[in-house]
């Protein structure tokens, strides 16, 4: 997507644990190719909560044995960004951000990702990207409408 401005960047955990995937080849998809396009956007930041960390590394560490190589090179994929200085924190507390609609319970579980994006919307241009259509087109239309927030696909991320 092509913004006017400066954009923050919202990646739904399925991103990194895709892009860590693609990076190493056992998985396909459009996950590395939208943190490519990130890092080409100069005015693109990563949006990222410790929610997002943590749920990522849990994610990866319970693969197994090659977890542990998962987080690492997840750290190292994050430092590219972070040295350039494109890494944003939110400087709210996630458990003090209302939502201004109701949560289908499908999406619950990705409370965390919303509430991330919404907490960077201060004046900014926020999206989320994500690999899950089925769950976050239940709320896409709503972000919009009452928060101001996109939320793409990694293809239409990339794809304007």
């Amino acid at each position: 997507m092509i913004f006017d401005r400066s954009a923050i960047v919202v990646f739904d955990t399925s991103i990194f644990v895709g892009l860590i995937f693609e990076k190493i080849e056992e998985e396909q998809g459009r996950a590395l190719e939208a943190f490519e396009h990130l890092k080409r956007q100069g005015n693109h930041k990563l949006g990222v909560s410790e929610e997002i960390v943590e749920e990522t590394v849990g994610r990866l560490w319970g693969i197994g044995q090659r977890g542990y190589d998962y987080i690492l090179e997840l750290m190292e994929t994050l430092r590219e960004l972070e040295e350039e200085s494109r890494v944003v924190r939110p400087t709210k507390d996630l458990n003090n951000i209302s939502i201004r609609f109701p949560i289908p319970s499908e999406v619950e579980h990705d409370t965390h990702v919303i509430k991330t994006a919404i907490a960077f919307k201060n004046r900014n241009i926020v999206c989320i990207v994500h690999k899950n259509p089925r769950d976050f087109n239940l709320v896409k239309d709503k972000m919009r409408r009452h928060h101001g927030i996109y939320v793409l696909t990694s293809e239409e991320y990339i794809d304007p």
